[in-house]
């Protein structure tokens, strides 16, 4: 994969995965340290992210060189 001449293209709907009926049971309403609403209904003027990665480090990486120090 990292060596591959050819692209990456994006999964088309009709060979993606499904996604859930519902969510996780087991993520409380609010964050446990800062109080933070996890589970929607959000506060108004929230606005949320969905992202899908699949390398845990890759991630905190690109998190931590985000232009912002609202995300926690």
């Amino acid at each position: 994969m990292f060596f591959s001449r050819t692209q990456p293209t994006l999964v088309s709907a009709q060979d993606a995965l499904p996604g859930r009926a519902e969510g996780l049971a087991d993520i409380p309403q609010v964050h446990f340290i800062n109080g933070n609403q996890i589970r929607a209904p959000f506060p108004e003027g929230v606005t949320t992210l969905v992202v899908g990665m699949g390398c845990f480090w890759a991630v905190s990486y690109t998190h931590l060189t985000l232009p912002t120090s609202d995300l926690v």
